[in-house]
């Protein structure tokens, strides 16, 4: 990296489609003359991680400053950003109902289709019953010891 990063991610939330540019600045990789402007800016130490809504012309660095409520989908999704940018690839769905855990599965991208509602056993590998693929393989593996007896 030089310092500069870009990642597209898709913010959703109950009723809300949001597609987003964030970039990332981290001042200490800059080159020197990037990294005197970051300065004179007052960034100097710190990662930035700056959201751009791409259908409108707001953008802030702060993830507080978008609405002012806890609950507010781009303070959400944009702090979950800024707290996760290495593990998130760009073009991620960020699911503000999942990450607050009002929901047990986050949404599936728009760009899929009709929309997929997934299912634990989908995310998880757990039926509805609680039970995991191994544990049914061990079940499996039993009774076909239990049939040879």
């Amino acid at each position: 990296m030089n310092g500069k990063e870009v990642k597209f991610f898709e913010l959703r939330d109950s009723m809300t489609f949001i597609p987003v540019v964030c970039f990332r600045i981290n001042p200490e990789e800059l080159e020197d003359q990037d990294r005197w402007l970051a300065g004179r800016a007052g960034i100097r130490t710190t990662e930035f991680v700056y959201m751009i809504e791409l259908t409108s012309d707001r953008m802030h660095w702060d993830p507080d400053r978008w609405g002012g409520n806890d609950r507010d989908t781009r303070a959400v999704c944009h702090n979950h950003i800024r707290t996760n940018w290495e593990s998130l690839s760009s073009g991620d769905v960020i699911d503000a109902e999942y990450i607050l855990g009002l929901q047990s599965y986050p949404r599936a991208s728009e760009r899929l289709g009709e929309p997929h509602e997934f299912t634990l056993e989908e995310l998880t590998g757990v039926s509805s019953d609680g039970r995991t693929e191994t544990n049914r393989n061990i079940d499996k593996y039993l009774e076909e010891k239990r049939v040879k007896k």
